[in-house]
């Protein structure tokens, strides 16, 4: 039964060194995914709108190549090791593991927060529409996650 219980609470090398580097890029990068997110969606409306001059956007699309080529190499590595956004998740998730209790949610409740994101987006589309807030900004999950 002891052995079982060390084994379980071993942490492999390579799991201190993602929790390091994760660490790291959330301190130094945090707005390093919005930053490649952002790119792609310059390089895009340049070619929809008919603006698109490769010398302007080869900053852009270096960044871009760069993530999509690490990403080929190493698997998932940019989202698992540099992505603000995944550190965070991990950091829930380890977390949410050591909470002693787990909260009990009703079919009734469960079918009432099913119907409160539905309300939260018709909110951010009217909000959006009616008075022209900029939902490219304002209401990214992405860009507040970032600030």
């Amino acid at each position: 039964m002891k052995h079982q219980q060390q084994s379980k609470r071993k942490i492999s090398p390579m799991q201190i060194i993602r929790a390091a580097i994760q660490i790291t890029a959330f301190i130094l990068i945090p707005g390093f995914f919005i930053t490649v997110f952002s790119e792609i969606g310059s390089i895009f409306t340049s070619i929809i709108g008919g603006t698109f001059v490769f010398s302007e956007q080869m900053a852009n699309i270096f960044m871009v190549l760069a993530v999509f080529l690490i990403t080929f190499i190493w698997g998932r590595f940019f989202c698992g090791f540099i992505c603000s956004f995944g550190a965070m998740q991990d950091l829930l998730w380890f977390f949410g593991k050591r909470i002693p209790f787990r909260p009990v949610i009703s079919q009734k409740g469960d079918r009432v927060l099913k119907l409160l994101k539905y309300g939260v987006l018709l909110f951010i589309v009217f909000g959006v529409w009616v008075f022209a807030i900029p939902g490219d900004s304002v209401w990214s999950p992405w860009t507040v996650f970032g600030m």
